[in-house]
This record gives C-alpha cells, structure tokens and sequence, in this order.
C-alpha cells in the first residue's frame, strides 16, 4: 500500500516537512504557482523552492517571503538568557493573534474544503495546546508568532501536498526535538517549548547533543494530524525521497528526509503492522479487582485486553492478563497495569500483525442508524455490523438480535436484486440519452448505462439560467472521465409561457419544453429511448414534473428498480463514484416561493449566494427568496451550529449578501430539508 514515511532524526518544523513533501511530487511549477495564487489577503506573499545544500547533500529549502522579508525562528544561547530582547523584534507585522482571525483567513483560500478542514484541525491542535499551557480557554488563545501568514502558508502548503501524494498511511519516526532554549513572543523558554511538549504526549520523542529548537509547534501539530502511527521505518519498497531543507546550519545535516513508496499490498502476505502485548501473571487479585483493571485498561485506549485461567507453581490457579497495544502507547499501558494489579512485573512481547484496512459506515435501516465495520486486505473483503449498535436498536425496538440482524442481511439482499433488475431493464433498451444533470441519482444512472450499453448512449445536459455553472462544469469533467459523448443543450425557461411567473406547475412547463428538445437530439441522432434518474422516493413529494415524464414517454430506471435515494449511494459508493455523498441539487427555480416572480438576475442572485456559503465551507445548503430582499438560509445541523457559533461568519455572510441585493438575511431553524417551497401547499399525489 502506497506509504509515506518521515524521518525526523532533525525534528520537524512546518518549511521542511513542506519541502521534504514537494521533492515527492511530479509538477512542482504547479504547485508554486497555486501557493502564490490561493488568494491570501495580504498583496505581497511570496513562496519559493531554492535548492540548497547541507553537508553534502542537495536538497530543498522553502521560503515564504511577506513584504520582502523572510521569518526565522531565534534560538537562545546561554549569554542573552537575561536579555530583554525576544524574538518579537523581528516578527512582520502579520499576526492573525486569534483561532477566529486564522480560520477565517483559510475559509477565503481558494483550494478544496477538505485542504481547509486538514489545516483548521492542525491549528486546533495549536490552539488546545496553548489554551493548555497558559490555562485559558481556546477562544481566549493568541497565536504570536504561529499567528503570522507564514506559518499558515506551510500547514497549508503541507495540506496540499498531502493530498496530492494521497498516501494510504503516514508513518513518522521517532522526533528528535533538539535542546537549549528559545525566544518567543513570552520570553526565552527551554526546548522543547510547552505547548510543543503538549502536542507531542504520548508520541516517540528524544534528544540529542543538538541545542536549538527542532522540533516547532507548527511541525508538532502537522505530524500529530497526519501520522497513522509513529515507529522506526516499516519494510518498503522506496520509490521517491525527499530532502526538506532546515534554515539553520549544524555539524549534522539539518533536512527532514521523506520516503514515498510500497509498503504491503493484496499481492503480498507481509505483517502490516507492529503491536506489543504485554502480560503478567496474577493469582493474588479478585475477580472484581481484576475486571476492573480490565475496565480501566480498554476505556484507556487499549486495543484488546482479556484473561485467560493459568496454573502456577504449587498447583495454584491464576490468572494471566493480556493488554495488547499500539508500540507507541507501551510504557503507558505499563504503567497502568502495574499501578491496578498486584504485579511485581510486565512482560513485553513486540508482535507483528497481519491487520485488514478497517473502514466504518453507516447503514440506515427501518429500526434506525447501525454502523457497519468493513476490513480489506490481503485478497480478502469481510464486514460485520456494529455489536453495540445491533443490540441497542433490538432493545430500543423491542425485537430480538436476531431479528435485527436479519433484517440487515435482506436489505444488502434486496439492494444487490434491485441492482441487477436494473441492469436488465437497461440492457433491453439498447441505445438511449440519458438525461445528465450531474447529482447523485443521474451520475449513478449514467455510469450504469454506459457499463451496460457502452458506447451506444449520449448524455445530454441543459444549460439554462437555473442551473449553475459549477454543476455543469462537473457534468462535463465526468463524461470527459468516462469517455461518454456529451451533448449540452440550451433550455430557455424563462422564456416558456407562464414558467416566469412561478405556477405551481412550474417543474411540469420545464420538464415538458426540456425533453421536447431533447427527444428531437434523439431523432437527429437515431436514439430510441430517452431516460432520466427520478428515484421512487420521488413519488412521496409533490412533484408535477413526473407527468411531463409520462406525456413525453421518457423512461425512469431507477424507480422501475424500486431503488431509494440511501440505496442510490451506496451503490454509487460501491461503484468508487465520487458522487455518493454529494448533498442534494435542485434547480435554482425551487429557491422561489410559488407566485414569486422568477428573473435571471434573482437567479443570479441566489447562485451567488449560494456559492458565498459553499466557499465558507457549509455543505448543504440552500437560500431561499423572499419578497425581493429577503434571503432565508437552509443548512444542515453542522451548518446551523456553525453559522450560530461563529458570529464573524455571519457578520461575513450578511456583508456579501448585501452586496448582491439582500436586504434581510434569516437562518431558517428548521435547517435544510428538499420541497420546503411546497409545505404551502395543500397537495398530495
């Protein structure tokens, strides 16, 4: 499996583990060329890749450049102990001070939502740290110096890289945090600094004859985020290294060296990894005191621990305690097992294990929410459900285990009939346009019809004033993908008699003019049929467009197969579609109650708006409009708690909303929820 492995026997800080990361990666211009245009508020931000050499060996140095001016940190010598100056002189002007100011700047960047999750979470780490050390809460937390737009730059630069390496583990060695002292914005403090001592708990750390700082915060709280474990070099087949360059000179290179390559795979019965069982004999202790040392050490965080009867000498009975743990944690379950048993010792074992990639998710069934454990490797697939979950939602419904059990098993059953139903349904149409809007139902539609008919099928995509150019933008990039012959369509809604106007019929004037079109693609092209991806929940709301389906003859598979929303993504989910978990689309007319006027420049309006909270970083959201200056929010319970925890995010929202016309700006409590426009109206199907 592809593995990234670190060797910090220099320490770690935020520049070389970025640079160590960009020797690994194939278009390195590229990656410059973004960090100098992801949109930092400051005008004058620079980064760059020098090569350098340290005793000997060349190697990559990042800079980041503010105003002209690059930071370094200042260590303390034993002669400026007492003086007064501390490295607060040479700092730029560019402290963020607070977690608020920082996550706001990373809320602006311009780079994917999971790039700005990974850097707000490493700057959490900072901030519990400090709020640790200084006793204050994280709200009350001042950054100094890991504040300043350069140490922003380098988590951020590291999220990047991360993600384009896109390892399956991260594997750190033991860190070697060097010694002496500090300056920083409190004074001269010893290394390693407090809250870097803090991050690194329970992490492999040690000390050489090096008397400088080498280990940062900033380096700390990157490896503590990404690191899958942290133990000495795994066996690996190496296919890149690279050298991350430190600022300062010693008698030892100063360079993080980085290690891209194979660890283990399906093809190869190799250990994946490396436990310690530890194990002591007792036969002085009750069965209370000995299950509750058990207690103590699984609520701890041990990975398995259990006892086994034993005879010992003299023919007495006993005990023998296992605890089986990650190496990292060994000393510490040590400890714990000699302060809870009567033990005069533990016995160490260090095991290498053959482990499945262990995967959790979530099955939604009748009696509710089961999570379900899947483990993969070594050519073999297995999964079985969550016990506890199994046996709380039997109690909780008043059935057995077994019954629940049961009822898991038919659902993957029915799903996997259902799958195969639509194969053959499909297969007997024999060439088709599918209707392509790019969510989840249509994309699963589409990949399914092009597995089953290849090349005799077309996607068709409307283009019109209601549908964002993002969702078309992905309509195209997935075709492109699949190789599918595309065809976009221009849809002119507002231009049909009456759809302006916002009848309650509105969906059914717009489906009847779209596949109008679209049959005469399909006459031009000798295509038979024609489908689109309504699924059978479709059927429990109000949805007028389903008759123009039925008066044009278009086909509908997906509720043919009976298949639901939830089983539409798992099956997109099993088929690796990057679809499975995108939020919920309709077209920007649904934004408008009925007999609300609809404009192209109200549609602009609410794209727009749309768009500021996605850039925020809210998942699922929709705005609503009302009497002409009113924008009612919709957003998911994250969304909602954000929006009412960060008052700064919404002083944002307000500000940009009001600049694209909005006058009033609400958040709905009920949260986000499909066809709220129609719970005015008194209709059923």
């Amino acid at each position: 499996m592809k593995t990234l492995y670190l060797e910090c026997s220099m320490g770690a800080a935020g520049d070389m583990i970025t640079a160590a990361l960009f020797e690994l990666i194939d278009d390195k211009e590229n990656f410059l060329k973004q960090m100098n245009s992801i949109g930092f508020d400051f005008d004058d931000v620079k980064v760059y890749a020098d090569s350098i050499v340290k005793c000997g060996v060349i190697g990559t140095h990042i800079r980041v450049v503010i105003y002209g001016i690059e930071e370094i940190s200042e260590d303390a010598t034993i002669k400026n102990l007492s003086n007064k100056h501390t490295a607060c002189s040479h700092h730029h002007n560019n402290n963020l001070t607070s977690l608020d100011a920082v996550e706001t700047i990373i809320t602006k960047l311009n780079i994917p939502q999971k790039i700005k999750n990974n850097a707000t979470s490493i700057y959490h780490l900072i901030a519990e740290a400090e709020a640790y050390v200084h006793g204050k809460p994280v709200d009350q937390i001042h950054f100094h110096e890991l504040g300043g737009l350069d140490a922003i730059v380098d988590i951020v630069g590291v999220c990047m890289l991360i993600e384009t390496l896109n390892p399956k583990y991260i594997i750190v060695s033991p860190i070697n945090v060097g010694g002496g002292f500090v300056n920083c914005a409190h004074g001269i403090l010893p290394v390693p600094t407090p809250a870097t001592t803090f991050m690194l708990k329970n992490i492999p750390v040690y000390s050489n004859n090096v008397q400088s700082e080498l280990c940062t915060p900033t380096g700390a709280a990157i490896l503590k985020h990404f690191a899958t474990r942290f133990e000495t070099m795994p066996v690996m087949r190496i296919q890149k290294i690279g050298y991350g360059m430190g600022s300062k000179d010693f008698e030892v290179a100063n360079y993080i060296r980085a290690f891209l390559g194979e660890t283990n795979n399906d093809n190869v019965n190799e250990p994946n990894e490396r436990i310690v069982q530890l194990q002591c004999n007792l036969d002085d202790m009750t069965g209370e005191a000995i299950g509750f040392a058990v207690n103590i050490l699984l609520q701890s965080g041990a990975l398995d621990v259990f006892t086994t009867p034993i005879q010992m000498k003299k023919n007495r009975p006993a005990v023998l305690l296992t605890c089986i743990c990650n190496k990292d944690k060994s000393d510490f379950f040590t400890r714990l097992i000699l302060r809870h048993t009567t033990t005069f010792g533990v016995r160490k074992t260090i095991c290498d294990r053959y482990a499945l990639d262990r995967k959790t998710s979530i099955h939604e069934t009748p009696y509710g929410s089961i999570r379900i454990k899947t483990g993969e490797g070594y050519s073999i697939k297995k999964s079985k459900p969550e016990y506890n979950d199994v046996a709380k939602t039997a109690y909780l419904n008043d059935v057995t285990f077994a019954e629940v059990l049961n009822k898991l098993r038919n659902e993957e059953m029915n799903i996997k009939e259902k799958y195969e139903s639509l194969k053959q349904y499909l297969l007997g149409l024999n060439n088709l346009i599918v209707a392509f809007s790019g969510g989840v139902d249509s994309t699963f539609l589409l990949k399914v019809v092009h597995d089953v008919l290849n090349d005799k099928i077309i996607a068709v995509t409307a283009k019109s004033c209601s549908f964002p150019q993002r969702e078309l933008n992905e309509t195209i990039a997935f075709c492109k993908k699949e190789n599918i012959r595309h065809i976009i369509c221009h849809s002119e809604e507002l231009s049909i008699k009456g759809f302006s106007h916002n009848p309650v019929n509105r969906c059914y004037l717009c489906k009847t003019e779209l596949f109008t079109k679209i049959w005469n693609i399909a006459r031009q092209n000798g295509i038979e049929h024609i489908v689109e991806a309504s699924n059978i929940d479709d059927n429990i709301d109000y949805r007028p467009g389903l008759l123009a389906i039925s008066e044009q003859n278009i086909k509908s598979p997906l509720r043919y197969a009976k298949l639901t929303k939830n089983e539409i993504r798992k099956l997109s989910k099993h088929l690796g579609l990057s679809t499975w978990n995108k939020q919920s689309f309709a077209c920007l007319a649904s934004r408008f109650p009925y007999g609300e006027e609809i404009t192209s420049q109200r549609l602009a309006m609410i794209d727009c708006a749309e768009q500021i909270l996605l850039n925020i970083g809210l998942k699922q959201v929709r705005v609503r409009y009302h009497h002409g200056n009113i924008a009612r929010i919709e957003t998911d319970e994250l969304g909602f708690a954000t929006l009412m925890k960060y008052n700064y995010i919404r002083e944002e929202i307000y500000k940009q909303f009001k600049i694209i016309g909005f006058v009033y700006v609400a958040i709905d409590i009920q949260g986000y929820r499909t066809g709220s426009m129609n719970e005015t109206l008194n209709i059923t199907r």
